[in-house]
């Protein structure tokens, strides 16, 4: 289990867009190749309409 995920995933659904960005990416640097965190970021991005 990938913390900075699970915390971004938290972050994303508390609409803390900037916070749940930085860690979902330090999540996929840890793992980069870990498609839930590619998903959670690109619904991040979504949400923030970028």
């Amino acid at each position: 289990m990938n913390i900075h995920l699970e915390r971004g995933k938290l972050l994303l659904a508390q609409s803390r867009l900037a916070e749940a960005e930085r860690e979902l990416k330090e999540a996929l640097s840890q793992q980069p190749d870990d498609a839930y965190a590619m998903a959670w970021l690109a619904e991040c991005y979504l949400n923030g309409k970028r």
